[in-house]
């Protein structure tokens, strides 16, 4: 899962789910133009993300200014046949997105 505002965890692909599993959920910005977004992602089941272990995190960069909680941000977790995790976050309205994979902690970011 994804750490969320004030620490709090958001659960994407549940425990003992068979692979490949994806899971989807869509986030925003806490503040006015703020221009991007860090992902933070890691395994476990409680609501608070530190009390989880971390696996890593990646930033999506250049959101355009707009009020917050207007951006949508979709992240994906895809658990591939090999049971690594690919992570993916995508601003909707600009298409520019960045990814994780879970193997080596690799980041990709992509223009639209």
């Amino acid at each position: 899962g994804v750490e969320t505002v004030n620490g709090g965890f958001h659960v994407l692909i549940q425990r003992r789910v068979p692979a490949p599993a994806t899971a989807r959920a869509i986030f925003s910005t806490v503040h006015d133009n703020q221009p991007e977004v860090c992902i933070v992602v890691f395994e476990g089941e409680s609501t608070t993300a530190t009390a989880n272990r971390l696996l890593g995190r990646f930033d999506l960069v250049g959101i355009p200014p707009a009020p917050k909680q207007t951006p949508q941000i979709e992240v994906t977790f895809m658990l591939d046949a090999d049971n690594v995790l690919h992570v993916t976050a995508i601003d909707l309205d600009t298409g520019r997105h960045a990814q994780w994979l879970g193997r080596n902690g690799s980041i990709v970011v992509h223009e639209p």
